[in-house]
């Protein structure tokens, strides 16, 4: 009987007895398009948002993660959390995040370099002077590396200073700062840059012997 009835409702079925829905979806470079279900099919419409260049994660990580002595990677919510800074002698932010405010300004040396998490951004453009700002907060005290989420941008930035600084290789690099916080995956233009970078510390060793 209950085999019968499930046949029925299922040779009943009609396209029109959907429930109308409507669905957000948000891309990587931040676009977003709103489907919805309506008579006749669906429908695709694209809302009128500023592009961030990343996708908004609103979920706290206060997660520090140590890179070395007087070098701390983490997300723009360790920046927000004064303790933590504090515990970690922090004296010097390095803020390469989209539009996000310096929370102590009295307090801390800052750093802002906006750069969106998009694979065609030059980062490279931006190494020698986040490498000097991470040196100098690394003599008075330790330097927080930051961008929205401690994903891509401030990794990416992370990586290439111990690859100058410390002679690591790329692979070197990256699994250090991946052992410490397993989330990061810097974009694929990032990695290229990275890549690229390499290549030209170990032409510029090479010509200094």
């Amino acid at each position: 009987m209950e085999q019968r009835n499930f046949l029925e409702q299922v040779r009943g079925f009609r396209n029109d007895s959907l429930k109308k829905v409507c669905t957000k979806v948000t891309v990587a470079d931040g676009q977003q398009f709103i489907e919805t279900l309506e008579d006749g099919g669906y429908s695709v419409r694209k809302q009128s948002v500023i592009s961030t260049g990343y996708v908004v994660d609103n979920r706290a990580d206060i997660t520090v993660s140590l890179i070395m002595p007087g070098l701390i990677l983490g997300s723009q919510d360790v920046a927000a959390e004064l303790q933590i800074l504090d515990d970690f002698n922090v004296t010097h932010i390095l803020n390469i995040g989209y539009a996000i405010p310096n929370h102590f300004e009295s307090k801390f040396v800052y750093k802002n370099v906006e750069i969106l998490d998009d694979p065609s951004t030059d980062i490279k453009m931006f190494f020698d002077g986040c490498f000097d700002f991470i040196d100098d907060g690394r003599q008075e005290g330790c330097v927080l590396v930051h961008c929205n989420a401690g994903v891509s941008r401030a990794p990416t930035i992370v990586i290439a200073y111990l690859m100058n600084r410390c002679k690591m290789t790329l692979k070197d690099a990256y699994s250090l700062v991946k052992s410490v916080r397993s989330c990061i995956r810097p974009n694929d233009g990032f990695m290229k840059v990275l890549e690229e970078y390499q290549k030209e510390l170990y032409n510029s060793n090479d010509n200094q012997q």
